[in-house]
């Protein structure tokens, strides 16, 4: 994952996964997506669920929701306009952004 683009990586594993033969549930799909993602973000999927997910599905959701919530605390910390991130992941659009960018007032 480059840019803190979630939807993006998402899209294009998935594409892959395809691409290769593989399934949602094929033994090392969830592994070879976890591999994607930095560690940081693996780590707090981990430590921050009750039971971490045990399904690519599963994992993407944790992913995803984790992501919105390091964006909003981005928000919140820089005190500024909400992030593109954020506000697509709220509004549950996978329109792709680059992690900074910012959309025109």
């Amino acid at each position: 994952m480059t840019s803190g683009n979630i939807d993006s990586y998402i899209a294009t594993f998935m594409k892959l996964l395809k691409m290769a033969g593989y399934t949602e549930t094929e033994h090392g799909s969830l592994e070879l997506f976890k591999k994607g993602l930095p560690a940081r973000l693996n780590i707090w999927i981990i430590n921050n669920s009750a039971a971490p997910p045990s399904t690519l599905r599963g994992w993407i959701e944790a992913t995803r929701t984790e992501q919105l919530k390091y964006l909003q605390t981005l928000e919140f910390s820089n005190k500024k306009k909400p992030l593109p991130q954020a506000l697509a992941l709220c509004q549950g659009h996978s329109r792709p952004f680059k992690l900074g960018t910012r959309v025109a007032d």
